[in-house]
């Protein structure tokens, strides 16, 4: 009976980690309602992303202004993509 039980807990705490390690896995942000910034299972790019300033890479911009904005399909920038100046106007 004994065996049974610690089996029984082994084979739980197995199934919350392999659970957790799959729901960590994924990453997104929220930007109000909307889902953005998604990072799949395969460590992929996917969706509309907000590229914003953090130093070291956009020295030249406030830290937290947009630099560029688009969408993602398996890692590769996709259709439309807006660059911005340091001063938030649209560069292209």
């Amino acid at each position: 009976m004994a065996n049974f039980i610690r089996m029984k807990f082994l084979s739980t705490i197995i199934v919350l980690l392999l659970y957790s390690w799959n729901a960590a896995s994924q990453s997104f942000e929220l930007n109000g309602t909307d889902t953005i910034n998604k990072i799949d299972i395969s460590k992929k790019r996917q969706g509309y992303w907000m590229i914003k300033a953090k130093p070291p890479k956009f020295s030249e911009y406030p830290v937290g202004n947009l630099v560029e904005e688009g969408s993602y399909v398996n890692s590769r920038k996709e259709g439309l993509w807006k660059k911005y100046f340091p001063s938030t106007k649209l560069k292209s």
